[in-house]
Parts: structure tokens; sequence; C-alpha cells
């Protein structure tokens, strides 16, 4: 969109123009809390949130230019690395409506894509053969890369 045109619709507009601008503002916010942080989060062009967003782990969590993260306080978009090397990988343009993510490996998420009331994880923690001495619940089980394809 044109300078010119965004213009035009936020005189149009001008509450959308104010939701737009404090949500570039709260990403930038974000932008600097995980930087100051220590996470390993890159964070690309114009990226707007609107709500919480919690990234834990110490894997890495990449969003593409133009992404969006919308959430409430009851459900915030979560993000989480389980493993020194996962990465979590969002292309440009994608929307994250609270969202949660689980990442042992990989999950990538192509352009334009929108995820929605949704859980994510790439492995289950646990294996799936009992083991006869305990339960299986935090046995490791395996981990596959997930990708979610381009305007999915």
């Amino acid at each position: 969109m044109d300078w010119k045109r965004a213009l035009a619709r936020s005189l149009q507009e001008p509450g959308l123009a104010i939701d737009t601008l404090l949500g570039l503002a709260r990403g930038f916010y974000y932008r600097l809390k995980f930087k100051l942080l220590g996470r390993k989060v890159i964070i690309g062009k114009f990226f707007r949130a609107r709500g919480p967003l919690d990234i834990h782990g110490p894997g890495t969590v990449i969003f593409g230019d133009n992404c969006t993260v919308l959430s409430t306080r009851l459900r915030p978009t979560t993000p989480y690395t389980h493993a020194p090397d996962a990465v979590i990988h969002f292309g440009d343009r994608v929307l994250l409506t609270r969202t949660r993510l689980g990442c042992q490996s990989r999950i990538e998420v192509g352009d334009g894509a929108g995820l929605a009331e949704c859980a994510v994880f790439d492995t289950d923690f646990h294996s799936v053969q009992a083991d006869s001495d305990g339960p299986r619940y935090n046995t490791g089980g395996r981990s596959k890369p997930i990708v979610i394809g381009p305007n999915v």
C-alpha cells in the first residue's frame, strides 16, 4: 500500500490508524523486551501486537515482516522452545491469534498464513512405548519438524 492511499484511509477511519499505531508501538515494546531479557528472538519490520506475547525457552523464534499477534490475557500467544537448537520461524504477513506453539526441533509457518486458537507441537514429550518401570509422560518421545505452507 502506498503512503498516499494509507494517509487517505487513515483520514477516513482515524480509529483504524490509531489501532495500527498502538499495535506498532506494542510490537516495538516486545522487540525491546525480548532483547533486554536475552531471548533469541528476531522480529522483522512492521511487527504489530495487540495483547500479550509470551516467548520462553532456549531456542530461536523468528518473525518475518508485517506479522501480527492478537491475543488476550486469558489466551496469550505463546511460542515456546524446549531445546537450544529449536527454531520457530514465521514467514511474512503471518497472523497469530491466541496461538500456542511448543517446539523441540523446528516449526515453520509460511508467508501469509493465519493461525487462530490452535496448539502446534512438534513432539508430545512422551514415548509411544510404555515403560514397564514407570509412567510414559516426560520420557522424551520423538520430534519431527512441522511445516505449515503459505496462505494456509
